[in-house]
C-alpha cells in the first residue's frame, strides 16, 4: 500500500482524535489517561451489504413461431432436465420445411442441368476448335494448291506460248524460203524461157544457112547446125518446161507453207488464248480460295467465340444454380430450425417462475411465454464502489437469511461483474455469491452479507486514535517511565479501528490514545 496515501486517508480519520488530544497537551501522565499497548494482530476491512437469493440461471422465453397452444408448464411447476414446458401446434412450419425440401431438389436438378450444359459447351468447344482447326488447315492448303495451279498454269501458257510462237516462226521460215524459191523458179523458167527463144533462133538461122548453102560441104554444116540447134532447142524446151514445173511445185510447197504458216498462227493464238484463259481460271481460283480462307477464318472465329461464349453462360448459370441451390439448403436449414421453435425444452432442473397461456389459446411470436429459473440458488448483492476494490472471487462470505433468524450461513464470491449499475447516481456492482448449503433456501428471500477481506496478517498494530501527525511526520506518544515521548513512526495497512505499525514501535510498548502537546 502507498505509505503517502495511507497518511492521508489516517490524518482524516484521526481529525476527532486531534481535537481531544488539544485537550491534554502539555500533561503529565496520570492515572486517568486511556493508552493501548502495541500488539500483533490482523488488519481487516469489512464489508456489508443486502440481497437477495436468486437462482443461478433464468431463463425467459418467446417463441418465433406462433400457434395454438398445445401444452404450457404452470407457474410454480418444478421440471427436470429436457422436460417439455411449453409447445404450439407447427403444421405451417412443416409444411414450410416441406415446401423448402421441394424447392431444393428443383434446386439440385437446375444445377445438374447446368453442370449438363457446361459440360455439353465444353465438348461443343473441342468440337469448334477441332473443326476450325481443320478448316484452317484445309483453307490453307486449297490456297496454296491454288496458288501452285497459278504458277503451273503461268508456266505451262508461257511454254505453249513459246512452242507455238516457234511453229509460226518456224512456218514463216518456211514461207519465205518457199518465197525465195519460187522466185528462183520462175526467174529459171523465165531463163529457160529466153534459151529456148534463143535456141529457136539458133535453129532459124541454122536452117537459113542450111536453106542458102552454096556446096555440099555449106550444107553439111549447116545440116549439123541444124541439128545441134534442135538438138539444143529440144534441150532448152525441155529445160524449160522442168522450170515451169519446178516453179509449179515450189508453188505448192509456198502454198502449203503459206498453209501451214496460217494454221501455226492459229494455233497460236488459240494455245495463247486457251493459255490465257488457264491463267485466269488459275487466277480466279487463287482468289476464291484466298477468299474462302478469309471467310473459314472469320467463319471459324465467330464459331469457337460463340463456343467460348456458351462455356461462359454456362458456367454462370452453374454459379446461379450453386447460388439456388446454398439458398435452398439455407431456408430448410432455417424451416428446419422453425421446427423446433414452436416448444420450450428444459435446459435445466428447476422452477416455473411465470406462465402466459393456458393450453388451446392462441400465442403470438415474439410474445414472452414462460420464465423459469434453475434449482442451483444463489446469493445476488450489489456492492457499492467504495467497498468493490476489497471484493475477490473466492473470498469467503458469511450471511443471515430475515425468513430464518438466529441463523448463519457461508459461502463464496463466485461471480464480480464488471459493469456497474447507476441508481441515483449511486454507483454499484452486482456480486453474485455461492452458498455452502442451500437446501433449506426459497427463491427472492432476504439476505443480508458480511465479506471481511485480511489487508494484513500478524502485523504490530495501535488503534487509529493513538496517531497523530505534525508536519507531515506521523507521531505517537509512548508512556515510559511516567514520561510522554512523541515517537516517529512509519505505518502501513489500516482498517476503522487499527493501523499497522511497519516502524518506530515494539511490540508491548504503552501508546496514548489522546494527543499530548510538547514544548
Amino acid at each position: 500500500m502507498n505509505i503517502t496515501y495511507s497518511k492521508k486517508i489516517i490524518g482524516t480519520l484521526l481529525a476527532v482524535a486531534i481535537l481531544s488530544l488539544l485537550l491534554v497537551s502539555c500533561q503529565e501522565p496520570d492515572e486517568r489517561l486511556e493508552t493501548f499497548t502495541a500488539r500483533k494482530g490482523d488488519i481487516a476491512h469489512t464489508v456489508t451489504s443486502t440481497g437477495y437469493i436468486e437462482a443461478m440461471e433464468t431463463k425467459n422465453y418467446s417463441l418465433q413461431a406462433g400457434g395454438d397452444v398445445l401444452l404450457s408448464a404452470e407457474e410454480g411447476q418444478s421440471f427436470s432436465a429436457g422436460e417439455l414446458l411449453f409447445e404450439v401446434d407447427n403444421a405451417r412450419t412443416v409444411l414450410n420445411i416441406e415446401q423448402a425440401e421441394e424447392n431444393l431438389m428443383l434446386a439440385q436438378s437446375s444445377l445438374s442441368q447446368a453442370e449438363i450444359s457446361f459440360q455439353q459447351a465444353l465438348d461443343n468447344n473441342h468440337i469448334a476448335v477441332q473443326l476450325a482447326e481443320s478448316n484452317k488447315k484445309m483453307a490453307q492448303h486449297s490456297t496454296e494448291s491454288a496458288f501452285i495451279a497459278l504458277q503451273d498454269a503461268q508456266r505451262l501458257a508461257g511454254r505453249s506460248n513459246q512452242y507455238a510462237r516457234t511453229s509460226v516462226d518456224v512456218s514463216r521460215s518456211s514461207v519465205e524460203g518457199a518465197q525465195v524459191a519460187v522466185d528462183d523458179a520462175v526467174q529459171n523458167v523465165e531463163n529457160t524461157r529466153q534459151a529456148v527463144e534463143d535456141a529457136e533462133q539458133a535453129l532459124a538461122d541454122a536452117q537459113k544457112r542450111q536453106d542458102e548453102a552454096a556446096d555440099p560441104q555449106e550444107e553439111i554444116l549447116a545440116e549439123i547446125a541444124v541439128t545441134s540447134a534442135e538438138q539444143a532447142l529440144a534441150g532448152a524446151e525441155s529445160a524449160h518446161d522442168a522450170a515451169k514445173s519446178q516453179v509449179r511445185s515450189l508453188q505448192a510447197s509456198y502454198d502449203t507453207a503459206k498453209a501451214q504458216l496460217k494454221s501455226a498462227q492459229a494455233a497460236y493464238e488459240q494455245a495463247k488464248a486457251q493459255a490465257d484463259s488457264q491463267v485466269h481460271s488459275a487466277e480466279s481460283g487463287f482468289e476464291q480460295a484466298h477468299i474462302s480462307q478469309g471467310m473459314t477464318y472469320w467463319s471459324t472465329l465467330a464459331e469457337t467465340q460463340n463456343a467460348q461464349k456458351q462455356i461462359m453462360l454456362a458456367r454462370e448459370a452453374i454459379n446461379q444454380a450453386e447460388s439456388q441451390l446454398n439458398l435452398a439448403r439455407i431456408s430448410v436449414d432455417m424451416a428446419s430450425l422453425d421446427l423446433d421453435k414452436n416448444k420450450v425444452v428444459a435446459p435445466f432442473e428447476g422452477m416455473v417462475l411465470s406462465s402466459m397461456f393456458s393450453s388451446g389459446e392462441l400465442a403470438s411470436p415474439g410474445v414472452n411465454v414462460i420464465s423459469i429459473v434453475s434449482d442451483q440458488l444463489v446469493v445476488s448483492s450489489d456492492i457499492a464502489e467504495t467497498d468493490i476494490v476489497r471484493v475477490q472471487v473466492g473470498q469467503e462470505v458469511r450471511f443471515t437469511l430475515d425468513a430464518y433468524r438466529g441463523r448463519e450461513y457461508t459461502g463464496t464470491v463466485m461471480e464480480i461483474s464488471p459493469v456497474p449499475d447507476h441508481v441515483g447516481g449511486i454507483v454499484t456492482y452486482s456480486v453474485k455469491v455461492k452458498p455452502d448449503d442451500s437446501q433449506d433456501f426459497l427463491y427472492g428471500l432476504t439476505a443480508n452479507l458480511t465479506i471481511s477481506s485480511i489487508e494484513a496478517e500478524d502485523v504490530l498494530l495501535v488503534l487509529i486514535e493513538a496517531i497523530y501527525e505534525k508536519d507531515g511526520v506521523q507521531y505517537v506518544d509512548i508512556v515510559k517511565d511516567e514520561d510522554i515521548l512523541a515517537t516517529e513512526i512509519e505505518t502501513g495497512a489500516f482498517s476503522f479501528e487499527y493501523v499497522e505499525i511497519v516502524s518506530g514501535l515494539n511490540m508491548g510498548d504503552e501508546v496514548v490514545t489522546a494527543k499530548v502537546e510538547h514544548e
